[in-house]
């Protein structure tokens, strides 16, 4: 069956007559509309609320070689992780979220990620504090 999947393999460097090892590069192109669909998935994300999240988050400036950072903290990114994990599911994949720090709560229980569980489950995200 011709799914219109392309899969093509490129040396990035020459390989001699002899052969050899060589790094490759590998494209794999899926039409939009293909008959070929990945299996759903289920994610648990389990995010550290503890008082150490609250850290901000600090990365080296490549121009002055200091550490710095952009006012977010490290909680702050591991909420946005989480969202970009939840709103690339579809329909048929589920996604469920745990907090911990001394004990553990399930914020949401798997859940289908349609379009209004995706909002929803992204305003309990904007809630969590350490």
């Amino acid at each position: 069956m011709d799914d219109g999947i392309v899969v093509e393999i490129t040396p990035c460097s020459d390989v001699e007559h002899k052969g050899g090892a060589t790094d490759v590069s590998i494209r794999v192109e899926v039409p939009v509309h293909s008959a070929a669909r990945r299996a759903p998935v289920d994610v648990v994300c389990c995010i550290d609320v503890s008082g150490s999240m609250s850290t901000m988050a600090e990365y080296e400036d490549i121009t002055t070689g200091r550490m710095t950072n952009d006012g977010i903290d490290l909680l702050g990114i591991v909420k946005h992780a989480c969202k970009a994990a939840m709103f690339s599911l579809d329909e048929h994949d589920r996604f469920s979220l745990v907090t911990f720090d001394h004990e553990s709560e399930i914020r949401f229980p798997l859940t289908g990620m349609t379009e209004a569980n995706k909002a929803l489950h992204s305003l309990t995200l904007d809630k969590i504090r350490t």
